[in-house]
């Protein structure tokens, strides 16, 4: 659910692109965040309304005419059960960037469905 979300608001974003791309990147991560592994999702849209940014995982924010504003809550909220961090900026020349950060151990409270 977390990346059929975020797949969707970046193909979303894209849309209107003469040549669309998201990348995906991924890393166990070595720094003072030892422990996490970290994947970043980045497109070439047109990137999130700068009055948005740092509403854009509160429910029912949405700059689009057909959203719930639901996706990215759901996705932090998800990824927060993972004892997880997921934080949104927009690229320095064009599009956005979502980065979760998972930790590489299963934490005590996180529910086995096995």
């Amino acid at each position: 659910q977390i990346l059929n979300n975020v797949f969707k608001n970046a193909i979303d974003a894209t849309k209107d692109c003469s040549n669309p791309k998201i990348t995906v990147t991924s890393k166990l991560l070595t720094d003072e965040r030892k422990g996490y592994f970290e994947l970043k999702i980045t497109d070439n849209g047109h990137g999130f309304d700068p009055t948005f940014l740092q509403d854009a995982f509160q429910p029912y924010v949405t700059t689009k005419s057909k959203g719930t504003g639901l996706g990215l809550a759901i996705v932090k909220k998800l990824v927060q059960e993972h004892f997880g961090f997921v934080t949104a900026e927009n690229n320095p020349d064009q599009g956005a960037c979502l980065t979760i950060l998972l930790p590489t151990k299963q934490k005590k409270g996180i529910k086995n469905k096995t």
